[in-house]
């Protein structure tokens, strides 16, 4: 689909990836772009919040705020390119995200009364694309810590909580038309060894994820973008133990080969709603390629396909207050998210190790806020609480999280 230059520069100005536009001379945001286009000359580039006369700032200014901007044939740039410029608009935020993903569990009757999440990468297993991300490929490096309150079933039967981490990194080309990103988690939870008596709690490296995403559409107030992700088994397999009186040792009860490489398409969508409102949303299908091996006490084998999961997440934001002038804290946006997750088909059982619950409908309420941080860092923090009445359907009691990006 071919656009102008004007269509482009102005959806991405009203999706608040650009500054502003003058004449016919467009000044980039460039938290968001990583280097200027060679369509755009020079002298219209504009680094955002690098005042005139600042290493960075744009040939097409004079060393004196206000001065001549040569991108417009000598015109004089009007006093609020500057100040759009160093606005938090310049950069949407992210949406924040929701998703715990360990609900695969063992559970016996006959040898061991007991249940327990399977604790790949210490229960936390699958990888969602809305969490801290955006529709808009884009230039960063970001940290994402959640807690998840009584997420886990340990196998003796009680609850316990689970905190993840995750380091990232996003990189854009063609022109910050596409991006591939590299996710990095580790999760404090469950041991990937347990005992079905005991439960051992651990640091797990968890499954990596890897994700590309370009802009397929943008006009006057909207874009669409679209991608895939693939989540890698880099975790370890994780196997239950009991004691056996007749040989007075510990004795495998079950072992799940950690071998499932999940495939996510995925779609975004963007839209400003006003100057200070916007409205983003993302859908997801997750598919288990390949499923995971999982051996009994008898040494019996089987091949468990985990279960394919929808996933849709909308969130609207607003800017409470914008400071282009502030050292620090240059805008403060309040993020109100709604998630959805759902199994599409029932759940596979291989020696006891299954989804205890077969199909999941999860709805998940997330607020925050979102602190820009100077030119190029931002910061959130905030809460989700399931919305589902079924204990069956809600994967955690509460989940707290902060998040961080550095933008270059």
């Amino acid at each position: 689909m071919r656009m102008s230059l004007r269509m482009l520069t102005g959806a991405l100005f009203s999706a608040g990836l650009l500054v502003t536009e003058v004449g016919e001379s467009v000044v980039f945001a460039a938290d968001t772009l990583s280097s200027r286009p060679a369509s755009v000359s020079s002298a219209s580039y504009y680094r955002v919040g690098k005042p005139p006369g600042s290493a960075n700032a744009s040939e097409g200014w004079s060393e004196s705020d206000g001065g001549d901007y040569s991108g417009g044939g000598g015109d004089s740039a009007p006093s609020y390119v500057n100040d759009l410029a160093q606005s938090p608009l310049a950069m949407a935020p992210n949406m924040i995200g929701d998703f715990y993903g360990g609900y695969l569990t063992w559970q016996e009757a006959a040898y061991i009364p007991q249940e327990g999440t399977v604790a790949v990468g210490g229960g936390d297993r699958r990888f969602k694309i809305n969490e801290n991300n955006s529709p808009f490929p884009r230039d960063r490096v970001f940290f994402n810590y959640h807690h998840f309150q009584n997420a886990l079933r340990c196998p003796n039967n009680t609850d316990r909580s689970l905190d993840r981490f995750v380091f990232g990194l996003e990189k854009t080309c063609l022109q910050d038309a596409l991006s591939l990103e590299l996710r990095v988690p580790f999760a404090v939870g469950l041991d990937s060894d347990q005992y079905a008596d005991a439960a051992i709690e651990g640091t797990e490296f968890g499954n990596m994820a890897l994700a590309a995403k370009g802009l397929l559409y943008v006009d006057d107030c909207q874009a669409f973008s679209a991608g895939v992700a693939v989540t890698l088994p880099t975790a370890d397999d994780s196997q239950i133990a009991y004691f056996d009186f007749g040989t007075s040792s510990y004795q495998p009860f079950f072992r799940v080969e950690n071998e499932s490489v999940f495939l996510q398409p995925f779609v975004g969508y963007f839209v400003t709603l006003s100057e200070c409102a916007f409205f983003q949303a993302f859908g997801q299908v997750d598919f288990d390629t390949n499923g995971s091996t999982v051996t009994d006490r008898d040494g019996l084998t089987g091949r468990l396909q985990d279960q394919t999961l929808a996933y849709l997440d909308g969130s609207f934001g607003y800017w409470l207050c914008r400071r282009p002038e502030a050292h620090l804290v240059r805008g403060i946006a309040g993020l109100v998210e709604l998630h959805y997750s759902s199994t599409l088909n029932d759940a596979d059982v291989v020696s006891g190790v299954t989804n205890r619950d077969n199909r999941l409908d999860v709805l998940n309420l997330t607020s925050g806020l979102h602190f820009q941080l100077g030119t190029a860092g931002t910061l959130r923090v905030g809460a989700v609480a399931p919305l589902n009445d079924d204990a069956g359907d809600r994967m955690f009691d509460t989940e707290i999280f902060a998040q961080f990006n550095r933008y270059f």
